[in-house]
């Protein structure tokens, strides 16, 4: 099947594929991006679903390139057999025609103009070479909290070894597509905020959750039941995984309580300690 056969709905329609609350413009423009990463499929109606990728770097054309994301969703009729040349691969670049948003942070495809093709003027294009090889290198932030972090390629997460409660552990930020560690970092500073409180929390939160399990279950033989402080001395907390919705997660091992299994407890800054598990 040709890609270049198929055909968006009509430019009156397409603002209409978009849920996120934002303005769209009324006439179409022409850009051209490099592919990030990020990238699914999303049903919208029975006729219609809707692809979902990002630009790491766009530009009008004939205007300096934009380093911010672009989100670029591309309504297709409802037909799997679209997927696999419908797809746009990371690191391409592709000509498009698109809606945009008024705050330049969304688009959605109207027709493709150019598809990648290595002897294209945009796919050697060096200033999205620049983006390309800029984005295949490890990052790094530094926090005056939590020290350098770092976030490998095709990863979503930076990550760090910090000190939790005079014990070092494994702090990992999980970002979303756009990349904004700000409520991360500020979910983070609230935790370390009050760390022996948290600690205490979690502790007794296991506790509760977890120790007629390990008594009633999990027991080896001639093992004798535990207390709650036996089994609070045999967590070991490893690594803390922040989320950009304020939740958080904290993993630890289980000291042999459940066969090597983890210990998750998890919950956010506003509902407080929600979930507790055996996993792994």
């Amino acid at each position: 099947m040709n890609p270049f056969s198929f055909k968006s709905p009509s430019i009156d329609r397409l603002a209409g594929f978009d849920s996120a609350d934002c303005t769209y413009g009324s006439e179409v423009v022409e850009i051209q991006g490099v592919v990030s990463s990020f990238q699914h499929f999303q049903p919208y109606s029975d006729e219609y679903e809707v692809y979902y990728c990002s630009f790491l770097a766009w530009r009008r054309i004939g205007q300096p390139l934009v380093h911010r994301k672009l989100t670029v969703l591309r309504p297709l009729q409802t037909d799997r057999s679209w997927r696999g040349i419908m797809r746009f691969p990371e690191h391409t670049v592709h000509q498009l025609q698109v809606l945009l948003s008024t705050d330049e942070t969304r688009a959605i495809v109207a027709d493709v103009l150019m598809m990648d093709d290595l002897r294209s003027e945009i796919a050697v294009d060096e200033e999205f070479l620049r983006v390309i090889n800029d984005s295949q290198e490890p990052r790094v932030i530094t926090t005056a909290r939590f020290g350098d972090l770092l976030c490998h390629p095709m990863s979503d997460c930076f990550m760090g070894e910090v000190e939790w409660n005079g014990e070092m552990v494994e702090l990992s930020l999980y970002f979303d597509d756009d990349q904004d560690l700000k409520p991360l970092l500020e979910t983070a500073e609230q935790l370390w905020d009050e760390q022996s409180v948290w600690k205490q929390k979690i502790d007794a939160f296991a506790v509760e959750g977890l120790l007629s399990i390990k008594n009633d279950s999990w027991l080896d033989v001639d093992e004798q039941p535990l207390d709650a402080e036996q089994f609070k001395t045999r967590m070991k907390l490893q690594a803390i995984w922040v989320y950009s919705d304020g939740g958080f997660e904290f993993w630890h091992e289980d000291g042999d309580l459940f066969w090597g299994h983890s210990i998750q407890v998890a919950g956010s800054l506003t509902e407080g300690l929600t979930e507790v598990g055996i996993a792994g």
